[in-house]
């Protein structure tokens, strides 16, 4: 449908979860109508047939691995920079226990790996580059998982917790000129794979920036 924005796998095998939005592309609004553009979450029973509200959030980041709790943004932060609330709701009565602030932005990934225990990634700028790191708060202290010479994104989080994840590197051609830090953009191209719903499908590009790591040259008078 033109409004799904997601569907997710519940833990406990017990609903189809989607995230649906009133307001998308191309949507003709009907006269004096007022749409809420924040997306609702929504679980569906196979067995009963039955639908219900799990919340109303920016993004959906899933469920803990025992499928007890599941993560929202909180609305109305999309753009801000850095800081945002993640709102932890209880499975069986639908409720928020308690609201976590990460230091991440709305490009950034964000998992529940646990109860009290979030991976996300962050983006950080060093001596390769911006890359995508990951890191773990657990009991209140953020720990870095990744090497930040690399790019990591977080794939998806196992029963006791694990975290899986893919790291990709890339390496820029040095060009010994001193000039500043250039943008450039990797493109994917369509994969070649046996499973005909996988090949030719085109991964999006990514946007990096080559850090200039030669001294800038200072001209001079010849007599001194």
């Amino acid at each position: 449908a033109k409004n799904t924005l997601g569907v997710w796998q519940d833990p406990m095998f017990q609903w189809v979860v989607y995230m649906v939005s009133d307001d998308w592309p191309g949507r003709k609004k009907k006269k004096k109508e007022t749409i809420d553009p924040t997306p609702v979450v929504y679980a569906w029973d196979p067995e009963t047939r039955l639908t219900a509200q799990l919340a109303r959030c920016d993004r959906f980041y899933g469920f803990t691995p025992d499928g007890q709790q599941f993560g929202c943004l909180v609305p109305g932060q999309e753009e801000k920079a850095e800081g945002m609330q993640v709102a932890v709701y209880q499975r069986g009565s639908k409720q928020p226990l308690k609201t976590v602030t990460l230091p991440v932005t709305k490009r950034d990934q964000v998992a529940l790996a646990g109860p009290g225990r979030f991976v996300y990634s962050k983006w950080e700028r060093g001596e390769s580059g911006e890359t995508s790191v990951l890191w773990l708060r657990a009991g209140g202290k953020d720990t870095r998982v990744t090497n930040p010479s690399v790019s990591s994104t977080i794939l998806f989080v196992l029963r006791d917790g694990a975290v899986v994840f893919m790291s990709r590197s890339t390496d820029s051609v040095d060009d010994a000129v001193h000039d500043g830090d250039q943008p450039y953009i990797v493109t994917v191209g369509p994969a070649v794979s046996a499973d005909p719903g996988y090949t030719g499908a085109s991964g999006a590009s990514v946007s990096l920036t080559n850090l200039d790591d030669d001294p800038a040259v200072v001209k001079g008078d010849a007599n001194g």
